[in-house]
């Protein structure tokens, strides 16, 4: 998410966050004193870009959402022979792993 401020219909500024969401369910702030206490750093600046989940589908993850490995497979999978062209067929199994 962006970390922009904006002010919204009834004068009121907010601010959108910019959050690490991890297979452990953990949402950690990227926020430079939250990641020097983990002893990370960003190595880029974040750039705005549309969410790639859905505020809906991070909160059902959040909350113990079961996701199968082999269904996400598949998709990803389905993605990359719609939208590239590769050699072989090992190439689409590699790239979607």
């Amino acid at each position: 998410m962006d970390t922009s401020e904006i002010e919204g219909k009834d004068g009121v500024a907010s601010k959108d966050l910019l959050y690490f969401v991890t297979d452990r369910r953990e949402m950690i702030l990227a926020h430079d004193e939250v990641l020097r206490e983990k002893g990370w750093k960003l190595a880029y600046k974040p750039i705005n870009f549309e969410n790639r989940w859905s505020l809906k589908h991070v909160e059902s993850y959040m909350n113990d959402a079961e996701v199968d490995p082999c269904q996400v497979f598949c998709r990803v999978l389905e993605a990359w022979l719609g939208y590239m062209e590769l050699p072989s067929v090992e190439e689409y199994a590699y790239h979607t792993l």
